[in-house]
């Protein structure tokens, strides 16, 4: 079941659906009026649910035979010319018009393997539209809206990679990723791999892997170890250690510019909640209520920021000065 809850903390509608949610939740403006809808999938089909709570017309949409792993939404020109990319459980990528048409060169495209993470689009400026796939087992495909091959495709990589694929805003922009072992892996759109650089390691065991921010666009350096975490900013210099198990902490990162940059950390084994600066400052005095993700907006008119969080059946608010 989707629920709708607004700023007030009213339900605004509850939505069944058919299985557990498997993509982020999407706001698009499908009719480009300024109301938004939200854009969800489960494994058997896509949905599109209006302010009401009522089905957009066509939706949801299902891909025969298929279990669906991953959505993303393209918008190429940011004209509200929506596509949806659609990764699948058999190894088969979809991508589909506004209306939910299936594509040429992509009804599927066969990659013959899972992807890891989500695919997404990049325009790189003279080479034009790229499609990222990465696969499960670690190759890299660059793919054109017509589903073709790119340059250097597939990229062959390490085995372990820890993280999602990041696109680097250089001039001209790049790809990075991380192994677990600490290897930091810098790709071009000409697919091939520009930089190796391996973090130092203290022990065997040491998981390493990249954090992003809530836009996608900058990141952090986590390293976890059985009894503690720690976080590195990009040219590796400690920010923080955390006495807490990798396996019981979630973690976020908020950047809203200037020295506004937060590390949100919940203690799942404690139901606690804390936040810091990115010096190792506490910014609250009080643990939050905090059994999972932590989000965190930032209401500069009230000069406040707004944290919500999950505890058993709850949801919760707080509000912070800025």
């Amino acid at each position: 079941m989707l629920y709708l809850i607004n700023s007030a903390g009213e339900q605004v509608y509850s939505h069944p659906l058919t299985s557990p949610i498997v993509s982020e939740a999407i706001q698009i403006d499908y009719f480009k009026n300024g109301k938004l809808q939200l854009l969800v999938a489960t494994a058997d089909k896509m949905y599109a649910i209006d302010r009401l709570g009522d089905p957009l017309p066509g939706f949801p949409l299902a891909l025969p035979g298929e279990k669906i792993t991953h959505l993303s939404l393209l918008d190429y020109d940011n004209n509200k010319e929506y596509r949806y990319f659609l990764a699948t459980e058999s190894g088969n990528l979809w991508l589909l018009d506004k209306l939910g048409k299936q594509l040429e060169g992509w009804s599927p495209l066969k990659l013959g393997e899972k992807t890891k993470s989500t695919p997404f689009h990049a325009r790189v400026q003279g080479k034009g539209d790229f499609l990222v796939v990465l696969g499960a087992s670690g190759k890299l495909y660059l793919f054109n809206r017509k589903g073709e091959p790119q340059a250097g495709s597939p990229v062959i990589l390490p085995e372990g990679i820890a993280s999602p694929i990041v696109l680097k805003k250089t001039s001209p922009p790049t790809l990075q990723t991380i192994t677990t072992g600490g290897e930091v892996i810098e790709i071009s759109f000409a697919g091939e791999i520009l930089k190796k650089k391996q973090v130092q390691k203290t022990n065997r065991d040491d998981k390493f892997r990249e954090l992003l921010d809530q836009k996608g666009n900058a990141t952090l350096l986590v390293l976890e170890q059985f009894n503690k975490i720690q976080l590195f900013d990009n040219q590796q210099a400690l920010l923080m250690t955390l006495p807490l198990k990798r396996d019981q902490t979630w973690l976020g990162y908020f950047d809203f510019g200037s020295s506004r940059k937060i590390i949100a950390v919940t203690d799942q084994e404690q139901g606690l909640g804390y936040l810091y600066d990115l010096k190792g400052n506490l910014l609250i005095s009080t643990p939050l209520q905090s059994e999972g993700e932590i989000q965190i907006s930032h209401q500069p008119n009230q000069g406040q920021y707004l944290i919500r969080t999950r505890y058993g059946k709850n949801l919760l608010e707080y509000l912070i000065p800025d």
